[in-house]
């Protein structure tokens, strides 16, 4: 029993050893941490395990040479049983090591926008962009609308303006309706206006 306390020293030791450190991706992601550094590890415990059941459970000093002989194929089984389980611990800590460094710049840049965020923002802005243009085409046409129905509103205005004028020039004002329009236009500021008036009266109703 006293070779595998042998070999637990012997693994322990070589786990104590720093094992060759790996290049981080980010230089701001710091130096890896040998497994010596840590307290209580997995492999701390099983280590602290073994030792308890070796002690625990090592036959005493007075054993002969036969019963040790017998007991030698389960020596070197359980011998190397444990230094797989070691060896196996090892390595899993030491990928857990590597696995938290490569994923350290990550978490740096997890406070950046992911390429999908940016996707997102270019969308949206390019929405914005163009409902603005929209609402400024729709601004632009009723501008228009507006000058377009001005205008058409100042020709209508014009035209009754020359007919309210030619049919002025040619009413009798000693008539029936020139009696009648000349009692119509006190109202008015002009005779010219009262005129407009009564002739867009009459058009409206198909006079």
């Amino acid at each position: 029993m006293d070779e595998i306390d042998a070999l637990l020293s012997e693994l322990e030791a070589e786990y104590r050893q720093p094992l060759p450190q790996k290049s981080a991706p980010n230089k701001s992601s710091g130096p890896l941490t040998s497994p010596s550094s840590k307290t209580a590890s997995p492999l701390d415990d099983l280590l602290a395990q073994v030792k308890e059941e070796v002690a625990h459970g090592k036959p005493p000093k007075s054993s002969n040479a036969s019963s040790s002989s017998k007991n030698q194929p389960l020596l070197n089984q359980s011998r190397e049983a444990l230094k797989n389980n070691l060896i196996q611990e090892l390595h899993k800590e030491d990928h857990t090591d590597q696995a938290a460094c490569f994923k350290s710049p990550a978490s740096i840049r997890s406070g950046g926008n992911s390429p999908q965020n940016d996707l997102l923002q270019d969308l949206q802005k390019e929405f914005q962009e163009q409902e603005k243009l929209l609402a400024q085409r729709q601004q632009q046409e009723q501008l228009e609308k507006q000058r377009l129905q001005e205008q058409r509103e100042q020709r209508k205005k014009l035209a009754l303006t020359r007919q309210a004028t030619e049919w002025l020039n040619k009413l009798d004002r000693k008539s029936e309706e020139g009696r009648w329009f000349e009692e119509f236009s006190y109202s008015y500021d002009s005779k010219l206006q009262a005129a407009i008036h009564y002739l867009e009266a009459l058009r409206e109703s198909g006079g």
